[in-house]
């Protein structure tokens, strides 16, 4: 896949999808919102889970009109559309909240086999399993993610080519995971 680049001048698109919880940090994303530059980007949010109306009421606020934009839970066509509108997907899991321990953001694999950049949290050993194909921010606070979707909007171009989609590839397209399934079910006997 050729990765997705802004047009020169252009604003960041980003994407938040999944659960509307604590867990999956979507408040810790709102939190980050006042610490990024007033220009250069854009927010798309899918979804739902207990924090939805708070997501909705946050926004309300006119400084994310234009900015922001929460679509609630799409059908796939609607949310196909956004994912092909935007450029880095966020993970924003809280690697404090003991479900990290025991599962994995799939919305990572999505972003990536979209060409989506991914902004990430280490929670859920997702640099242990994607290795340099996300940027990570280290922390469960604003400012630290606030200060990775800035170094994407400030230097797009620099931040990706540091990052390995090699992996994506290799590892995680549809045809690797075929391969690596397929080996799996032989291991345990079954055969096709």
């Amino acid at each position: 896949l050729s990765p997705r680049t802004p047009m020169p001048g252009g604003e960041v698109r980003f994407l938040y999808s999944g659960a509307l919880d604590h867990t999956r940090g979507v408040d810790l994303l709102l939190e980050a919102l006042p610490h990024l530059p007033e220009t250069g980007w854009h927010l798309d949010i899918t979804g739902h889970g207990p924090l939805g109306e708070s997501v909705a009421r946050f926004l309300q606020d006119s400084r994310w009109q234009g900015k922001v934009k929460y679509h609630q839970a799409l059908p796939p066509e609607a949310y196909e559309r956004v994912l092909a509108a935007a450029q880095v997907g966020l993970n924003c899991q809280r690697k404090s909240d003991p479900i990290s321990d025991v599962t994995f953001p799939s919305k990572v694999f999505t972003y990536l086999s979209v060409g989506l950049m991914v902004i990430s949290s280490k929670a859920s050993c997702v640099e242990q399993i994607c290795g340099k194909a996300c940027f990570y921010y280290e922390g469960e606070t604003p400012q630290a993610l606030a200060g990775a979707m800035q170094a994407v909007i400030e230097n797009f171009q620099e931040v990706r080519q540091k990052l390995d989609l090699s992996v994506v590839g290799k590892c995680y397209s549809p045809e690797a995971t075929t391969v690596r399934l397929k080996r799996l079910l032989k291991t345990i006997g079954w055969e096709q």
